[in-house]
């Protein structure tokens, strides 16, 4: 790899690193406006149960998504950033410690955010949980508008190392 190509992968790996960040920043504050900024407006996302929800629909839910007396622990670990041209996948596990019936549950979700680089920026276009499903694959490289073997196969095996 180019000296350059080494820099710009560099710099692209720190500034998903930075937005995965403020993503998790904007969930735990319900900070909708600061969200709203980072999604791509063809945003969708899946949640854990396979079901699709438009961007207007997810940032309505962002806004009270996250409620401290419910949610008593939150974290990020295992962050791995994949590069793909102008498309880039930011896997990581969420452990979380909830208040239920009076009692706290702790649990695990591994999750793939999709950013797409556009006009010099990089924006969530599809996050997901839990499952990783073939026709997401397709609808990312779609997204993506590459047509290269080789990127569909990488993009899929990425899909397979769940952190």
């Amino acid at each position: 790899m180019a000296m350059e190509q080494v820099v710009m992968h560099e710099d692209a790996t720190r500034q998903l690193r930075a937005l995965n960040a403020r993503f998790i920043r904007n969930l735990v504050t319900n900070d909708v406006k600061s969200h709203a900024a980072i999604t791509h407006e063809k945003f969708v996302c899946l949640t854990s149960k396979g079901a699709r929800e438009a961007r207007q629909a997810y940032l309505a839910r962002w806004a009270t998504g996250f409620d401290p007396e419910v949610i008593v622990y939150w974290d990020y670990r295992d962050e791995h950033i994949s590069l793909f041209d102008t498309v880039a996948l930011v896997r990581a596990t969420n452990k979380h410690t909830m208040r239920e019936n009076g009692r706290e549950v702790t649990g695990m979700t591994t999750y793939c955010d999709t950013y797409i680089h556009e006009n010099g920026a990089w924006n969530a276009s599809k996050p997901s949980s839990h499952q990783y499903r073939r026709s997401t694959i397709r609808e990312m490289r779609r997204l993506s508008g590459s047509t290269s073997r080789e990127s569909f196969k990488q993009i899929r095996a990425c899909f397979s190392r769940r952190a």
